[in-house]
């Protein structure tokens, strides 16, 4: 079966939409977890240099606000789930719980089902302590939700939120205590952008599988057209998965390559555990 896509961090880069798009029917599933636009564009013009040093290609010579941003996207999204399903959820610079009404697109707060996987988004939640509550405690209902489909399907549930498990923020300790609750087989998140090169692209959560593609960030221009991305395959019977990081790295010279790392993920019942692979 195809695999499902995941990344993240696409930072309102076009030429990462458009490969998605370009791509989308070799997927099953192309999950976004968070950070689709990018706030810092909201108040600064998008000069040539900017692009460059962002890996963009040029989009507009304008501020552009996070809210002009979204429509932009959206329209990106549709032309990727008019090909496959598309699973995204809101990053700390998308500002604000995301659902667009776009058909094949399922934003925060939303269940989807694909040939092999139950799909929850949770969103990315900030603000007032009274907001933050109420984002926490929809998550709930969304994820109690998906749980219970998931157990009927016997299809692996995989929880998509932007920020890794974490004990000293607010969101990743949240995202810990989801874990713990529910034990999806599968977490993808975003956000520390270095964090899969330095400590690698997938660790544990309990007997959850946390994946992270990260973001390269590299002056690339076109050459690269792809974002950092994570296949995660179907398991087959006795539990196990096949993942991939493809992602942007050094080659010896010091010379721009893309590379493919592989591994192996247990993936069945409370003993979980994740095996193999490296570069």
């Amino acid at each position: 079966m195809r695999p499902l896509l995941l990344t993240s961090d696409l930072h309102f880069t076009p030429k990462y939409f458009r490969w998605l798009a370009e791509q989308a029917d070799e997927f099953q599933a192309v999950a976004i977890a968070g950070d689709l636009c990018d706030f810092f564009l909201a108040g600064e013009a998008i000069t040539d240099e900017l692009l460059i040093e962002r890996g963009r290609t040029r989009e507009t010579s304008e501020r552009i606000s996070v809210s002009d941003q979204w429509q932009r996207v959206e329209g990106w999204l549709a032309e990727i789930g008019a090909k496959t399903t598309v699973c995204v959820s809101s990053g700390n610079h998308d500002c604000g719980v995301w659902r667009p009404k776009i058909g094949g697109v399922h934003g925060d707060l939303t269940v989807c089902e694909t040939e092999s996987f139950v799909i929850a988004s949770a969103p990315w939640a900030s603000g007032e302590q009274p907001r933050v509550d109420a984002i926490f405690s929809a998550t709930e209902d969304v994820l109690a939700e998906a749980s219970k489909r998931s157990h009927k399907t016997r299809k692996p549930l995989f929880i998509l939120h932007h920020e890794p498990p974490s004990r000293e923020t607010l969101n990743g300790k949240h995202i810990v205590e989801v874990l713990k609750k529910h034990r999806p087989a599968f977490l993808g998140c975003g956000h520390l952008h270095h964090d899969p090169y330095l400590h690698g692209w997938f660790t544990r959560e309990g007997s959850t599988c946390c994946f992270n593609a990260g973001n390269h960030e590299a002056i690339t221009g076109d050459e690269f057209s792809a974002p950092n991305h994570i296949l995660v395959f179907p398991p087959d019977a006795g539990g196990e998965s096949r993942a991939e990081w493809h992602h942007l790295t050094l080659d010896g010279t010091g010379a721009f390559a893309w590379e493919i790392s592989g591994t192996t993920v247990k993936t069945a019942g409370a003993g979980s555990n994740v095996r193999g692979g490296g570069r």
